[in-house]
């Protein structure tokens, strides 16, 4: 699955809140004057085992029909 790229630059809370539950949107905001990036969200990170899982499997079957 190929998801679009954002980045999405907010001060509004229900904005960042459903930015977080799009998979790999990271999210940026002004804590101050200095630009904050949070850390990525359960959304992204869900997303990141599942492509290391699947990228794992399909190494091993390549593997199995050397």
């Amino acid at each position: 699955i190929i998801y679009p790229r954002y980045v999405v630059a907010s001060q509004d809370n229900n904005l960042k809140a459903y930015a977080r539950n799009v998979p790999g949107t990271p999210v940026l905001y002004l804590h101050k004057r200095s630009p904050t990036l949070e850390k990525p969200s359960e959304a992204s990170s869900g997303l990141v085992e599942e492509n290391a899982r699947t990228r794992y499997f399909v190494l091993a079957l390549k593997r199995k029909a050397s």
